[in-house]
C-alpha cells in the first residue's frame, strides 16, 4: 500500500533524523513537558515498523508503563504522531485537491441520494478526507461527526 509506506517514512522519518529531539530540546529549555531523551532512543529503534504499528506499539507502552512520567512521555509521543499523521495526510490532500475535483464526477450519484436521503449518513474509518472534497464539490452538505 504506497500511502502507508509514504505515511510511515513521513511520520516516522523524524525519528530517525533526530527532529523530534531537537523539538523537545526546545521545549525543555523553554520549561515545556518534555519528553525523556530514553523515550526517544527506544521510539528511534522502532523505526522500521509501518506508522500504524508504530502507533499501537507506543499506545502499548504509555499503558503498560508504570513509571508516570515515562507515561506521559509516551503519551505526548503518540500525540505527536497522530498530529503529524493528520498534518501528513492534509498536506497530501491540499496538494491534490485539482485530481479529486476531476475524479469527483465518478461521485455525482451522491447528489440525488443526498436530495433522497436527509440527513445521508456516510461512515468512515479512513483518515482522509476525499469524501469531504466530494461533497464539497457537489455542493452537498457535510460533517465530519465534530461539534463546531
Amino acid at each position: 500500500m504506497p500511502l502507508a509506506s509514504q505515511l510511515t517514512t513521513d511520520v516516522l522519518g523524524p525519528l530517525q533524523s533526530g527532529a523530534l529531539q531537537r523539538i523537545n530540546d526546545v521545549w525543555r529549555v523553554n520549561g515545556g513537558d518534555a519528553i525523556a531523551p530514553e523515550i526517544f532512543d527506544e521510539a528511534g529503534s522502532k523505526h522500521d515498523l509501518p506508522y500504524e504499528e508504530f502507533l499501537s506499539w507506543l499506545q502499548e507502552r504509555w499503558r503498560t508503563t508504570d513509571d508516570p512520567t515515562k507515561a506521559r512521555g509516551y503519551s505526548s509521543l503518540y500525540v505527536q504522531m497522530i498530529e503529524g499523521v493528520s498534518l501528513a495526510l492534509f498536506l497530501r490532500h491540499r496538494h491534490r485537491a485539482p485530481f479529486f475535483r476531476l475524479k469527483s464526477r465518478f461521485y455525482s450519484g451522491l447528489t440525488s441520494l443526498a436530495r433522497r436521503e436527509s440527513p445521508l449518513w456516510i461512515f468512515s474509518l479512513n483518515y482522509d478526507i476525499c469524501l469531504e472534497l466530494v461533497c464539497a464539490e457537489h455542493g452537498i452538505a457535510h460533517g465530519a461527526g465534530y461539534s463546531e
